[in-house]
């Protein structure tokens, strides 16, 4: 039997082990004009480019991902589950509430916005019944209101060209981890 005192010590030794290493698992990085945000414990922070303290964005006991700034950098949209779905939400870049703009059953996964600024990009399998078997790209208004479907039948991601008249895109996640 080992003593209790030298069983503390252990745990107290591989702690300050994994303090000395730093945060790690900082995930989904979106870059702006000014600021990164990423993901971390669930969570959004934002850190300026030059460095800094880390500034959280989101603290729910869901789950948010995949940030992505708006054009002109004031907004964040991403994929958070704060409403017992994954859907879409949108948060000033400087911090305050965060606004629901989907509200669908099935997974809606943020992938960026329309060169505009006006409405997110989003990935879901919303059409693809019955079995969810792939995704297709949608569009929604800042101001809400119903998705409207981008052009192609499929697609997994996606990125309009600066004037927004063209949108190249993957069909199938080149991905090794699932959505």
């Amino acid at each position: 039997m080992i003593p209790k005192h030298l069983t503390l010590a252990a745990a107290l030794g591989c702690a300050t082990a994994l303090h000395a290493q730093g945060t790690r698992l900082l995930r989904h990085p979106a870059v702006s004009k000014d600021l990164v945000a990423f993901e971390y414990a669930g969570d959004l922070w934002v850190v300026g480019r030059n460095g800094g303290s880390a500034r959280r964005l989101t603290a729910t006991p869901g789950v948010e991902t995949d940030p992505s700034f708006s054009p002109d950098g004031s907004l964040i949209a991403y994929s958070g589950t704060a409403g017992g779905n994954t859907d879409v939400y949108v948060v000033p870049a400087a911090g305050g509430d965060p606004k629901r703009l989907t509200y669908h059953p099935g997974v809606d996964r943020v992938r960026g916005w329309t060169p505009d600024g006006k409405r997110v990009v989003f990935g879901s399998e919303r059409t693809s019944a019955p079995q969810q078997s792939y995704y297709k790209l949608w569009s929604i208004s800042l101001e809400g209101g119903l998705p409207e479907a981008l052009p192609m039948p499929r697609a997994f991601t996606g990125s309009f060209s600066p004037d927004g008249k063209r949108i190249a895109y993957e069909e199938i996640s080149t991905n090794f981890t699932p959505e």
